[in-house]
């Protein structure tokens, strides 16, 4: 990583991952995204305009097609 927010961006990707993936319920959907934002600004202290853009966090190999830059 080379910045504290693409950390929190890869952290973010894996909440999602692991637990948002799993929910049903709409409104469990947004308690889970809201509790991910709070946590974001007031425990790590970061902006949220900074963190959540309006493009899809998402870490993978294959947003790279080139097999030379791949992780």
């Amino acid at each position: 990583m080379t910045d504290i927010p693409t950390l929190t961006r890869l952290w973010i990707h894996e909440m999602n991952r692991v637990f948002r993936d799993r929910l049903l319920e709409k409104v469990d959907i947004n308690d889970f995204d809201t509790l991910l934002r709070k946590a974001v600004a007031n425990k790590l202290n970061l902006d949220l305009g900074e963190i959540f853009s309006k493009e899809h966090i998402i870490f993978a190999d294959f947003m790279d097609m080139d097999p030379e830059n791949r992780v």
